[in-house]
């Protein structure tokens, strides 16, 4: 059953930014790639005075109802998202920015400390948390500008189906050599030609360099070329879509 709120934003947002970088390097390993994303559509319409309902945000979010609910206890256990009594007697969500490293370590230490009082120490090593989607997140907003809920959502889905960060990365790489005006558009019929010839990993993009090399001058090295961006970039200039950015 859905539940309907109110939304209230209780910060300031820093407009020079669109993704915090604590939002990825301090809350994304315990809120997930899908409270990544529900905070930012929450944050979206937060900001915007909008009010909604659990089943359209869980849509909009592109979240099954069981992954909405996992994704927003999360960010509530994480402070990124509190409920508040209203004086009418209904309820609104209040969204919070991320805390400043400096703020959230500290708290984050005291739990590690309370933690260890509580539970004798293990002799294991842990393991480097490695994190590709955040460095594509990041990547992307330092190469080509701020990322909107539904570019994160849609990076999110390349990902899902066979794209490895570092090949969606590369990709960026190709966008910006080519395109006059990066767009999301552009960057996203560089994924469709990629998967469809089957070019999920970094090996695969050298073999095909490779291939492409040794094959120089011959005949058929042409059935090695990559897509006609120049012709995919006037075609999308034409006949923007919704992904333009």
């Amino acid at each position: 059953m859905a539940l309907n709120f109110n939304l209230e934003y209780s910060g300031e947002c820093r407009p020079s930014l669109a993704i915090y970088p604590e939002l990825i390097s301090i809350y994304y390993p315990q809120i997930g790639k899908e409270g990544v994303i529900l905070w930012l559509v929450l944050a979206f319409k937060a900001r915007q005075n909008l009010d909604i309902d659990t089943d359209v945000l869980a849509q909009e979010a592109r979240l099954s109802t069981q992954e909405f609910d996992e994704a927003f206890a999360r960010i509530i256990q994480a402070g990124l998202v509190s409920l508040n009594d209203r004086d009418d007697g209904t309820q609104s969500l209040v969204i919070h920015d991320p805390l400043p490293a400096a703020e959230v370590m500290p708290l984050l230490q005291a739990e590690t400390a309370v933690t260890a009082e509580e539970t004798p120490p293990v002799l294991v090593q842990e393991p480097v948390v490695e994190d590709p989607f955040g460095d594509l997140l990041r990547y992307y907003e330092s190469k080509v500008g701020w990322i909107t809920p539904k570019i994160c959502d849609e990076l999110a889905k390349w990902v899902d189906d066979g794209l490895a960060p570092a090949v969606i990365s590369e990709a960026i790489d190709e966008m910006m050599k080519r395109a006059d005006t990066p767009r999301f558009a552009y960057l996203n019929a560089i994924l469709l030609a990629w998967h469809k010839n089957g070019w999920h990993t970094l090996h695969d993009l050298e073999e095909v360099k490779q291939k492409k090399q040794s094959l120089e001058g011959a005949p058929n090295a042409a059935a090695y070329n990559e897509p006609d961006l120049d012709r995919i970039r006037k075609w999308k200039e034409l006949y923007p879509d919704e992904y333009d950015a």
